[in-house]
């Protein structure tokens, strides 16, 4: 699976703002509670990529489904605390689109995994 997120990283990496900044840095590290004043309260089950990246590396999220999963909870969780039409909500839906696009670019692990079984 490390393999597999390794592989959707530079496609959220890719994405940038018009200085050049990675659109996934805002979401690599959970909000503050003194920058993001009350997001405890609105999002309960929050999620960041340093969290992602930790529960694939350790195998918590062993499928793809269960990794994009907590990608699109991220997304949903920025969507649901930030006013819609802002430039982070609108930045959660380009990486979100993104991410779509790409894994359906690979194509499903749990197809390739088992054509190769059945061939041998």
């Amino acid at each position: 699976m490390l393999k597999r997120f390794k592989l959707l990283l530079p496609t959220l990496l890719s994405h940038t703002d018009e200085v050049g900044h990675p659109l996934i840095s805002t979401f690599m590290e959970k909000p503050s509670r003194k920058n993001y004043p009350g997001y405890n309260e609105v999002i309960t089950n929050y999620i960041d990529m340093r969290t992602i990246h930790e529960n694939v590396k350790n195998n918590k999220d062993s499928s793809e489904e269960s990794m994009v999963t907590d990608l699109k909870l991220m997304y949903s969780n920025c969507r649901m605390y930030k006013e819609e039409g802002s430039q982070i909500y609108r930045d959660a839906y380009t990486l979100e689109h993104a991410l779509f696009d790409k894994v359906r670019e690979l194509g499903s692990l749990y197809f390739t995994a088992t054509s190769c079984r059945a061939a041998t």
